[in-house]
């Protein structure tokens, strides 16, 4: 078992060096990213949620501060992550239009600790990664953060914000891996069959909603560099790099 688990942490090693690599022209990040923004803002489930937690963008992530704004102005609260120690969940504080924030862990802005939400009150969960495939699996930066926290937002849709590039037909995961309920994507939301989001009833007509749609056939390829339409023209695995 502990040999299946050294090459396991192998393969993701290579994969987040991949995926890292990836070299994405800034105004076709911009312009993809104000479309997945504009999907999310579009849908039921923001729609409906009081509390929305979100993430401070790093090079290469979707954008999605315009998403911060919206939220303040519909009235909503806005909950941003802070890292409170190595081998914890991260912390959610209420972030208000005023407020300042500051580089923590790793470089990423967080909020100041002042008011703390609780988990369980969250509606929805925007979540970061370097990659995720067809089954909501997620290659996050090897911290195991989101995996140790999002078991406890227990009411909170979990979903991925994601470029074309970053969907891969399958990543390596284990049990204790938590997987995304729908990933966005800058042609729409796509729920992942079987979820736990997506079999909660709560849920179901929220998902139903958006047609149902299958994750996209279309395989990404972890390049080099990205063409300047942000598509890939060939397919490839993600560790063929």
């Amino acid at each position: 078992m502990a040999g299946s688990d050294g090459a396991l942490d192998r393969e993701k090693a290579a994969l987040r060096r991949a995926f890292r690599g990836q070299k994405v022209p800034p105004e076709v990040a911009a312009d993809l990213s104000r479309r997945i923004v504009a999907h999310l803002l579009a849908h039921p489930a923001y729609r409906a949620a009081a509390v929305v937690a979100a993430y401070a963008p790093l090079p290469g992530e979707v954008d999605v501060r315009p998403l911060w704004t919206a939220v303040w102005e519909a009235g909503k609260t806005l909950a941003l992550p802070r890292v409170e120690g190595r081998g914890r969940p991260l912390r959610f504080y209420r972030v208000e239009p005023t407020a300042v924030l500051s580089p923590g862990a790793f470089g990423i802005l967080e909020p100041p600790p002042e008011e703390a939400v609780d988990g369980a009150a969250i509606d929805l969960v925007l979540v970061p990664g370097l990659a995720f495939d067809r089954r909501g699996v997620r290659l996050g930066y090897g911290g195991g953060f989101y995996d140790r926290t999002l078991p406890g937002l227990r009411r909170a849709l979990r979903v991925a914000p994601a470029f074309p590039w970053q969907i891969v037909d399958r990543l390596p995961a284990v049990a204790h891996d938590v997987r995304v309920d729908v990933l966005f994507l800058p042609d729409g939301p796509v729920p992942i069959a079987g979820s736990e989001g997506a079999e909660k009833p709560a849920r179901q007509e929220e998902l139903a909603q958006n047609g149902g749609k299958a994750v996209a056939e279309e395989k990404a390829e972890v390049p080099a560099e990205v063409p300047a339409d942000g598509f890939k023209k060939s397919s490839g695995e993600a560790n063929g790099a």
